[in-house]
Formats: C-alpha cells, structure tokens, sequence
C-alpha cells in the first residue's frame, strides 16, 4: 500500500506538489494504481482542510505549474524508476536511496 505518512509530510510542506507536472505532463496522482485509489481517495479527504483551507468562503488551491516551465531536480533526487517504487509502496524510501547510491557508484 502507499506510503501516505510520507506524503502527509511533504504535503505540508507545500501541497502544490500535486500540482506538479513531468515531462510527460503527469502529476503524482496520475501514477497512482486502480488498487489504490481509494486509499488516496480518503486520505485526500482527510487532509483537504489542512492542505487546501476555506478562508472567507474562498477555496485556496495551489497554483499550477506554467507551461513551458520545467523545475529541476533537487540534489540527490531519485531516478524516476526509484521514485515509481517508492510512491507505489514497492520499496522503502531509505532502501531506494541505498539503491540510488549505488547506481551512482557504479557509473563512476
């Protein structure tokens, strides 16, 4: 199952991850799996107040992403393969950096 403890963090941090596009024009949610939507579903639902707040009868909802923009990769970011793994819940993010680390290694 997913890793919503994980999300919840960075969703604090700043919800407008979500928002945030690939090359390929796919967000975070456009990755998650039939057999996790649900999960998803009421976890979004459970955090909305936190993460999209109504003050004054107004809905804040994060900006979107401008198009042609692209935003570069933090320092150490994991492949896009790592990073299915993990979102997927196939793999533990600390076990994904070990991974990344010796990838990395290896093409030295």
């Amino acid at each position: 199952s997913p890793c919503l403890t994980s999300a919840k963090i960075l969703l604090e941090a700043d919800a407008r991850l979500l928002c945030v596009m690939d090359n390929f024009g796919k967000t975070p949610l456009d990755f998650v799996g039939d057999a996790h939507r649900s999960n998803w579903s009421e976890f979004l639902e459970s955090i909305k107040d936190m993460c999209w707040p109504v003050n004054e009868g107004r809905v804040y909802f994060p900006e979107t992403r401008c198009e042609g923009t692209m935003m570069a990769d933090p320092p150490g970011a994991l492949s896009i393969d790592l990073a299915e793994k993990v979102a997927s819940g196939h793999l533990m993010p600390q076990d994904a950096k070990i991974q990344q680390q010796k990838m990395l290694q290896q093409n030295e």
